[in-house]
């Protein structure tokens, strides 16, 4: 997000959704819920940036993750 910060209007958003997806993995049982919500308001928060390609690659990840 660093170096793409300029490009990009929800930046705190984003950098707290990273920390809670971090910390939500970390945790010896993950915050399903928590990660349910943000792969599914993760695409939205990406679209038509430099990011939408990383971000929505993680929605995926994270959705079939939980599946």
């Amino acid at each position: 997000m660093e170096r793409n910060e300029a490009g990009l209007a929800n930046v705190a958003v984003l950098r707290a959704m990273a920390d809670i997806v971090d910390t939500s993995l970390a945790a010896p049982h993950a915050q399903v819920g928590t990660l349910r919500q943000i792969a599914q308001a993760l695409p939205a928060l990406v679209a038509g940036t430099v990011v939408q390609h990383g971000g929505d690659a993680l929605a995926n990840a994270i959705a079939g993750w939980l599946s």
